[in-house]
């Protein structure tokens, strides 16, 4: 079996404010591996896949930046904690087209931090003084 059985997104652009030109949504990463679940586990399409009985995404994991002094992927962690807990308890009660998408959303989704704590004598700047 070629299928792939999980996978996942590690980002610096997931912590990012959602003006910061390198932002990366959460959000718009579930909805495309939710869309890319229906694509490719439609009864329309990949017939090897009719007799599958996978309901929900293969994706598993967002692995967000965060260290002792950048703590804004807690925030993050928090945000999709929040939504999934939500969106389990909504499952079935909205029949709103443009959140169609959550019900192909894994039961939980593990979230690992990791962010390297460096030390620029220079600021970063490439310049000691």
């Amino acid at each position: 079996d070629n299928a792939i059985s999980s996978y996942g997104v590690c980002s610096n652009g997931l912590s990012l404010p959602a003006n910061h030109p390198l932002h990366l949504s959460w959000k718009d990463v579930l909805e495309a591996s939710a869309e890319a679940f229906k694509l490719v586990h439609s009864t329309t399409s990949h017939e090897e896949n009719a007799g599958e009985t996978r309901k929900s995404s293969n994706f598993s994991t967002f692995q967000l930046p965060c260290n002792l002094l950048e703590l804004g992927g807690l925030n993050v962690a928090n945000e999709i904690q929040d939504f999934l807990s939500s969106a389990q308890q909504q499952d079935g009660d909205n029949n709103d087209e443009s959140s169609s998408w959550k019900q192909y959303l894994p039961d939980k989704i593990n979230l690992y931090m990791t962010r390297p704590l460096t030390y620029h004598p220079d600021l970063g700047l490439g310049i000691i003084q």
